[in-house]
């Protein structure tokens, strides 16, 4: 996985605070869905469906660097996003079992 840095001149950024930008919590939990579905992959049949919660406990900086860890709970994904090794966001992904198409094409579930 790689991390998150979100260059100073990104078109998501003017506005959003003129004078003191920060990377909106829309994109981190964005970003922060898209690598648990990488995280995910190898390691489960299972996707994400919804967040059961978020937190955001620190302002992230354009330029700096955002890492992502997981940690895997029966139907739920908890993650951290760290900034400099200290939380910035913190939540919960729910998960259910991914679905396969069979050879008749009826949906089946994987596990």
């Amino acid at each position: 996985m790689k991390p998150l840095i979100v260059a100073a001149d990104h078109p998501m950024l003017p506005g959003h605070f003129p004078g003191r930008p920060i990377v909106p919590g829309a994109y981190l939990l964005s970003w922060a869905i898209a690598e648990a579905r990488e995280w995910l992959a190898p390691r489960v049949q299972m996707r994400v469906v919804g967040v059961r919660s978020v937190k955001f406990t620190h302002p992230v900086a354009p330029g700096q660097t955002v890492a992502a860890a997981f940690a895997l709970s029966a139907d739920t994904l908890k993650f951290s996003l760290l900034l400099d090794g200290e939380q910035c966001v913190v939540g919960a992904l729910e998960l259910l079992p991914a679905i396969a198409a069979s050879a008749d094409g009826v949906a089946q579930s994987d596990q």
